[in-house]
């Protein structure tokens, strides 16, 4: 987590990346490095990532707090996000006139 901190993110992830795969590491540290993972890739928008981070979370400790944390990120994740696209909440936030159905009277 200092190294995200301090900027270095491949550092940074690739650290939680081997704390989340060592099982030596104990349950507790395994599972929150795997959600620090997951809201990482919550953020970037990887959607196959979150649901793959959530499925290893559940696997280790289906009971930690972060296992509730991780299902909160993949049910605010929507099933077919794609990064590119622009948002309906953009598209909306980028015309305001507001636009009114009176019928044709």
């Amino acid at each position: 987590m200092a190294q995200l901190q301090a900027g270095q993110n491949t550092d940074g992830e690739a650290g939680l990346k081997q704390l989340a795969d060592t099982e030596a590491a104990g349950r507790g540290v395994r599972v929150e490095a795997a959600y620090q993972l997951a809201s990482i890739a919550s953020s970037a928008g990887k959607i196959e990532a979150i649901k793959n981070l959530a499925d290893q979370i559940m696997q280790i400790d289906p009971s930690s707090p972060w296992a509730q944390r991780a299902m909160s990120l993949q049910m605010k994740t929507p099933a077919s996000a794609d990064a590119s696209a622009p948002s309906p909440a953009a598209s909306v936030e980028a015309d305001p006139v507001i636009k009114l159905n009176l019928g044709e009277n």
